[in-house]
């Protein structure tokens, strides 16, 4: 019997006889070639000046992992003596600002916020709550 499409495709490159393995499976991975200060000058690039490079904010915010973000943070206020977070909220509004701010959260803060939320609300908030609860490890 032929291989199926998706196993066809897996085949050509190269990743028909792979597997996932657990804690591999993120979308978000570390930036091979990373550098903060780079980073740091294109987001005052970005919030300085007359409009907001929406793209160049989004561009190195979700191409980065979580703790290369919290470096870039910790980059920008020692550049700037300003906090990263706040400096990007004071530039965006709406939906955007709401996913900054996610993203630059440290990840306990971030799931802290969310239970909080989630344990206000009621219906789909259970979910939220026992998605957290379920996949985090005992120290997290």
């Amino acid at each position: 019997m032929g291989l199926s499409l998706t196993q066809e495709i897996l085949s050509h490159l190269g990743l028909a006889n792979k597997t996932a393995a657990w804690g591999t499976l993120g979308t978000l991975r570390t930036f091979l070639s990373f550098s903060a200060d780079k980073d740091v000058q294109r987001l005052l690039k970005a919030i300085a000046g007359q409009g907001v490079d929406r793209i160049a904010i989004l561009d190195v915010l979700t191409n980065r992992s979580r703790e290369q973000r919290q470096l870039i943070s910790r980059a920008f206020h020692e550049r700037t003596q300003q906090d990263l977070l706040k400096s990007l909220q004071a530039a965006l509004s709406g939906n955007l600002e709401r996913i900054v701010v996610a993203l630059l959260q440290p990840a306990a803060h971030l799931d802290a916020r969310e239970l909080r939320t989630a344990l206000k609300g009621s219906g789909s908030a259970e979910d939220v709550a026992l998605e957290i609860l379920a996949t985090r490890t005992p120290p997290q």
